[in-house]
């Protein structure tokens, strides 16, 4: 009985799940976050450090995007006077650089060796 205990111990710490935030960065709790990745180096640990923030770096740039929404009202009043409103609200990431970001976490695949790093807006 024991046996089979440490058996299924081992093969359940060999099935580590990978962290929800790795494909869902968005879930990880904070206002912007970003997942950069990469698989072992020949040139060492240091080298798929720098490789997984260059992709996040990649992916920071290509998602920076200017949202703009705009709101306009028509309407006459009780004293048949025309009146008009217009309010916009612009919202972009090009206001924030990389540099504005923390690595927050980071997790090793076990099994591929690969390395995610997660970026965050903290503050």
């Amino acid at each position: 009985m024991k046996k089979l205990i440490y058996i299924s111990l081992f093969i359940s710490s060999l099935c580590i799940a990978e962290p929800e935030w790795i494909f869902n960065p968005d879930k990880a709790g904070y206002p912007l976050s970003i997942v950069g990745s990469a698989f072992p180096q020949k040139m060492g640990d240091r080298a798929q450090y720098k490789q997984a923030e260059l992709s996040a770096r990649r992916e920071f740039s290509a998602n920076k995007s200017i949202y703009v929404k705009s709101i306009q009202k028509e309407y006459t009043d009780s004293d048949n006077n025309s009146h008009f409103e217009s309010n916009s609200y612009l919202n972009s990431s090009g206001l924030i650089d990389f540099s504005s970001l923390e690595k927050v976490k980071e997790w090793k695949d076990p099994k591929t060796g690969e390395l995610f790093l997660l970026f965050a807006l903290t503050h």
